[in-house]
């Protein structure tokens, strides 16, 4: 789950070395019966994107402890796969403006052994290089009200605005300092990573 694509932020000035911003992600999944069944609202698609996020919304603060409820505000769903869903959020207790967030909510996250442990190896490795400017940090893992009894994880990372994805396929037009620019960042978190000895697939 490390490195991202890096978002635009334009190309760096003529004749100076790019400087290396926060690199861009996205990703995706989930909390208890509550939160299966938002996961469920999510896919079918028959509700609206308004009451998709307030069953989200109700799941999170089913699964949070009681002082966590309340705290992550999800504003809109901004990706979904095979492990679950991304929503950006507002984090309530980080002063006004509330700071944008990235609320990961994996579904059924012990169902299989072997994702359990891709699970628990992103979770560890992203945790571990959070202090790299081009690789998403992991804020918090949000712990559930039940710890014996859960099977979702919902995880809090930096939003990133957009991803590399987006950007290729826009009708932005990329120069090639915007295109060394991207390549740079990629490669400083890769480098970072794979001296750590951690291989990015």
């Amino acid at each position: 789950m490390l490195p991202r694509g890096a978002a635009p932020r334009g190309p760096p000035p003529s004749g100076a070395a790019p400087k290396p911003p926060t690199s861009a992600a996205p990703t995706a999944p989930a909390g208890g019966a509550a939160a299966a069944s938002a996961s469920t609202a999510a896919a079918a698609g028959g509700s609206s994107k308004v009451s998709e996020i307030a069953v989200a919304q109700q799941a999170l603060d089913a699964y949070c402890t009681p002082e966590t409820v309340g705290r992550y505000r999800l504003h809109k769903l901004i990706g979904k796969g095979a492990y679950g869903a991304v929503y950006a959020a507002y984090d309530e207790t980080s002063g006004s403006p509330p700071r944008k967030v990235a609320v990961k909510h994996i579904i059924n996250a012990f169902v299989s052994p072997t994702d359990a442990r891709r699970i628990y190896r992103e979770i560890k490795v992203q945790a571990h290089f959070n202090a790299h400017p081009n690789i998403v940090p992991l804020l918090e893992v949000i712990k559930p009200r039940d710890p014996a009894g859960f099977s979702h994880i919902y995880l809090v990372s930096e939003l990133m605005e957009t991803d590399l994805h987006r950007v290729i396929h826009s009708r932005q037009d990329l120069t090639s300092d915007h295109i060394s620019y991207f390549i740079y960042q990629t490669l400083c978190a890769l480098k970072h990573i794979h001296t750590a000895g951690v291989l990015h697939r």
